[in-house]
């Protein structure tokens, strides 16, 4: 009896030791991580603080410049604020392109008449308006504060999350205990990766209600229109294909909820393009155009887009782009084997899966580049050269699966870039929006136009309206998304989320 107490009085002792050691590591970790981002480099104690984290212990933040997207592009009142204001006043203001105009006329007749019966009325809508504004004011400051509570606790789950010690080391040799017990220790909830009958991992996508997202695109392509620049959206596809009987509209409704934005949008008279229909026109096996262990779409993938959103530009859009540049047959291709574990092999481990070969696609003929890469508040590149110039060399060579990935290489990553091509034929200008898909989309797509420029909504916290506004007139906007972004509603609370345009 003495034995087994004695033995659980040393047990509680070392794992009160161990808990508190776990404690003190997140405190010390939390300094080194505050460290880096005020110092934007790390230094020999950091990297002793970081020992298993080589993706932060030796990074340096890009070229030293510092941006501040919210100072350079300040928000003002939205296109959307000002026509709802001019629709107040008068309700056929509905048909004027120029919302702003129409309120001065609007405001003109309504002193002309002022005294009148037209004039009662309109006091009257207004009061009702600001008695509306009020009561939507107390709803959306609600939605923030309860929308930001939601974010600090996501945020500080991830973070601890990610950074316990050697997380990778543990989770590596759990899934190896499992595979050999077969116990299924990795709950659905913990990580619900399933593996689609071909091999290929992904997520199950819910049913989601999809109406706030479909107005914000709407409102955009609204305001887009009030500045005299074409719009297209278009829908990137998912691993799972609409025609699949297994998962498609009974355990994934990736599909269905791309199919409810671009119904909505096409019956709004938006300009849209599907990719889902051109893979399956050509026959393409969906998961096959993916990474196994990654819910993105491979480099290959990437310039197929392209060379079908050219085409698509040409026949939706007053412009012409030489689609025939982005042939398969005008790029070299280098593999690098085992070289990307994607999101979802991080989960799993090598344990599980092996890595993803990678592909760098570069084209034969030679390019005159001007790279210009940002994060919402460092400059990470900024180049001059061939294709070359907008891929991040280090990232692409990094042999760290669990902590880099090659793809992310293509345009600096999930990231804000500025291309200016001296070796185009033509000097339009085109404004692309998307999420990471685009990584392995944008590069390939400048290299047929003069200027493009990028932005990824979750790194750019300034006003898109103002940046459209300052930026030189653009001859096209595409906005591209996957239907995995669908989940993210926009809550318009942080303006660093991808539906919100404004």
């Amino acid at each position: 009896m003495n034995n087994t107490k004695n033995c659980l009085f040393y047990f509680t002792r070392v794992a009160f030791v161990i808990l508190i050691a776990f404690f003190f590591s997140f405190a010390v970790r939390l300094g080194a991580r505050v460290l880096i981002k005020f110092a934007g480099a790390s230094n020999p104690i950091v990297q002793a603080v970081f020992f298993d984290r080589p993706d932060l212990s030796g990074k340096e933040v890009g070229t030293g410049v510092k941006v501040n997207f919210a100072e350079m592009y300040p928000f003002g009142e939205s296109y959307e604020e000002i026509k709802q204001r001019a629709l107040a006043v008068n309700p056929n203001v509905e048909n004027v392109q120029n919302a702003e105009a129409a309120e001065k006329v609007e405001n003109i007749q309504v002193a002309e008449n002022a005294g009148n019966i037209i004039a009662e009325n309109v006091q009257k809508k207004q009061k009702e308006s600001k008695i509306f504004a009020k009561i939507n004011k107390i709803d959306e400051k609600c939605d923030k504060f309860t929308g930001k509570i939601a974010g600090i606790r996501n945020k500080l789950e991830t973070w601890l999350s990610e950074n316990i010690v050697c997380r990778y080391f543990f989770l590596e040799k759990a899934n190896y205990g499992e595979k050999i017990t077969k116990w299924n220790l990795s709950a659905d909830l913990y990580n619900p990766v399933v593996k689609l009958n071909n091999g290929y991992f992904s997520l199950l996508q819910k049913r989601l209600d999809t109406f706030e997202l479909r107005k914000s695109i709407v409102r955009f392509a609204d305001f887009l229109q009030s500045e005299d620049i074409p719009f297209i959206y278009v829908q990137a596809p998912y691993k799972i294909s609409p025609l699949d009987t297994v998962y498609s509209g009974v355990r994934d409704f990736s599909n269905q909820n791309s199919d409810d934005v671009l119904n909505y949008l096409q019956q709004n008279g938006i300009k849209t393009f599907d990719l889902r229909q051109k893979l399956i026109e050509e026959n393409k096996n969906f998961p096959e155009m993916f990474y196994v262990t990654d819910h993105h779409w491979k480099a290959e993938t990437g310039l197929w887009a392209t060379k079908k959103i050219a085409e698509e530009i040409n026949r939706q859009t007053a412009l012409f782009i030489d689609a025939e540049i982005y042939n398969p047959d005008k790029f070299d291709y280098k593999v690098y084997k085992n070289a990307l574990l994607g999101s979802y092999g991080k989960k799993l481990t090598v344990a599980k899966t092996p890595a993803d070969d990678f592909t760098l696609i570069t084209p034969k003929q030679n390019y005159d580049i001007h790279f210009e890469a940002y994060d919402k508040e460092n400059q990470l590149a900024n180049n001059d050269g061939d294709f070359i110039a907008m891929i991040d060399v280090p990232t692409l060579e990094s042999k760290q699966l669990y902590f880099s990935s090659p793809y992310h290489a293509y345009g600096y990553g999930s990231c804000n870039n500025f291309v200016t091509n001296y070796s185009a034929n033509n000097n339009y200008r085109v404004l692309l929006i998307g999420d990471s898909f685009s990584n392995v989309f944008a590069p390939f797509l400048a290299l047929g136009i003069k200027n493009l420029d990028r932005l990824d909504l979750r790194y750019f916290n300034g006003s898109v309206e103002t940046f459209v506004k300052q930026a030189e007139k653009y001859d096209l906007c595409i906005v591209m998304y996957n239907p995995d972004q669908y989940a993210q509603t926009p809550g318009f609370v942080s303006h660093e989320e991808l539906f919100d345009f404004r």
